[in-house]
């Protein structure tokens, strides 16, 4: 990070408003090799999808009972 500042702010009149109003306007600021972090607002595959698409990676956290596949364990041991 080289500031702590938001690039940019955006309000909605609503205050029930869902996040993916957000969506395009987000899409539009993001350049490739951005990591973003998400809340589970943002929560739908098509928008997942279309930042992997414009090479925007992102964090986000899984809705409960999200169903996941493991693909490889690296350790069944915590060190920490």
């Amino acid at each position: 990070m080289i500031t702590r500042l938001p690039i940019e702010v955006w309000f909605h009149t609503n205050p029930a408003a869902s996040d993916t109003n957000f969506e395009v306007a987000l899409l539009n600021l993001l350049p490739a090799k951005t990591l973003i972090l998400l809340d589970r607002g943002f929560y739908h595959f098509h928008f997942l999808q279309q930042l992997i698409n414009q090479q925007v990676n992102f964090i986000t956290r899984l809705k409960a009972k999200a169903p996941i596949k493991y693909l490889k364990i690296f350790s069944y041991r915590n060190p920490i």
